[in-house]
């Protein structure tokens, strides 16, 4: 992110030297802002820009890891407050992994994207002592109940069935794994590798167009472009991860979270050997992520869903916002404005039961964006970090109009204000 400034600054000057203008951070607004991965990069930026090169922030849904403190806490309404945020998101994702399938039974099919429950997920848990219900209904109730105690908000409880569906926890579990760990995919970390298949799972070469193409149209998380995520130790032999196994191969997932604690995910035991080694390479490239929350003074936003079932509130925007308060006290320049009835991938918005449910979180990332450049080029003062209500489209997704998805309030009612105070972070419900 730094170096993309001053790659600009330099393409800026190339351009019009002619006109005799010289670009640099005394006479230019920069705005580091991106989405997801691009704003936890852009956070990160602003926590290294040693230069003063970047003089705003604004982010939506940032894929951010703060460091952990003790002693703040998250409270949500008359909720009771919650003091095992800040978890990293090879954590988290890899809790999700291993029981969203069974989670997912208690779902319908006419539930948002439900296409992929496990009850064979649920039995295996079952017999491996990580789930205690007798019944399958109970066990995807106790499954549902272990991710929500985790941390994760009962708000993505629907969303989370498709996001399974669309091997989001799966994919994100293994390539985080490969890239924290600097593991190449070949060396098929849990037995995990990526290719084509055919329609039943079987492997096959990719397709030349798709191998031509997919430079430009993959987002490096299969399933993308042709390629998927693959089980190289299914007993039928090699094939793509969901039909390899009954369980949906519940064994590949119970092995990256085992390398994500650094426990076996069974046994509860320390891991040796090999997997031990493994699991300390992925914990050092976590902690290379690790952000401080020192923001330098500069002015900030974050926009989050509430429902937000890929990088969940407690552990990324929320955590962040109290750290940074903790660490930049009373010169904390961040603003969090936290959405409700939003949810990560606007794109699943089309679907049926998100069309009804979600509204989309990306214009308030435009507006955060326009907040920022308002506040730098005016003096416009940010508004306070708030909950912005809105309201869902209901039954059959009427067109959206501009009430469904009320603006940023510049003074927002005290009931929806979002504060840090006595050590706790105060989200309104």
């Amino acid at each position: 992110m730094l170096r993309s400034i001053r790659f600009a600054f330099d393409m800026l000057d190339r351009k019009f030297q002619p006109q005799g203008l010289k670009f640099s951070k005394r006479n230019t607004i920069v705005i580091a802002s991106s989405v997801s991965n691009g704003g936890g990069a852009s956070v990160l930026a602003v926590e290294q820009d040693d230069d003063g090169l970047i003089d705003g922030l604004a982010v939506g849904e940032p894929n951010v890891n703060p460091k952990f403190q003790s002693n703040f806490s998250i409270k949500q309404g008359a909720g009771p407050a919650f003091f095992a945020h800040s978890k990293p998101l090879m954590d988290y994702t890899t809790l999700v992994n291993v029981f969203q399938g069974c989670a997912s039974v208690g779902f319908t099919f006419a539930d948002a994207l439900n296409l992929a429950p496990s009850p064979a997920s649920c039995a295996d848990l079952k017999t491996k002592g990580l789930l205690t219900a007798a019944t399958l209904a109970a066990q995807a109730a106790e499954a549902q109940a272990i991710i929500n105690a985790y941390g994760i908000l009962p708000e993505q409880n629907v969303v989370q069935p498709g996001y399974w569906f669309a091997n989001v926890s799966q994919s994100i579990s293994v390539t985080y794994a490969n890239t924290y760990g600097r593991f190449s995919v070949l060396d098929n970390l849990c037995s995990y590798s990526f290719g084509a298949t055919t329609a039943v799972g079987t492997p096959i070469s990719l397709a030349a167009l798709n191998e031509a193409l997919i430079f430009g149209t993959s987002n490096g998380i299969p399933p993308t472009s042709g390629i998927n995520l693959i089980n190289n130790a299914a007993s039928g032999g090699t094939k793509e991860n969901r039909v390899s196994t009954p369980t949906q191969n519940l064994d590949g997932a119970l092995c990256l979270r085992s390398l994500a604690t650094g426990k076996d995910a069974v046994t509860g035991s320390l891991l040796t050997g090999t997997p031990r080694a493994q699991a300390g390479r992925i914990a050092e490239g976590v902690e290379d992520i690790r952000a401080s929350g020192k923001l330098r003074r500069v002015p900030a936003v974050f926009v989050t869903g509430r429902a937000d079932g890929i990088l969940p509130p407690n552990f990324t925007s929320r955590a962040y916002f109290g750290l940074n308060n903790v660490v930049d006290g009373s010169t904390s320049s961040l603003r969090y404005y936290e959405v409700t009835n939003a949810q990560h991938l606007d794109s699943f918005n089309q679907f049926a039961g998100y069309d009804s449910r979600f509204i989309p979180l990306h214009r308030y990332f435009v507006q955060a964006m326009d907040l920022m450049y308002t506040h730098l080029r005016q003096g416009a003062p940010l508004p306070p970090s708030q909950v912005v209500h809105t309201t869902p489209r209901g039954p059959g997704a009427p067109p959206i109009t501009a009430a469904n998805v009320p603006p940023i309030a510049a003074s927002p009612p005290a009931s929806a204000l979002i504060t840090f105070s006595g050590a706790q972070v105060s989200i309104p419900d």
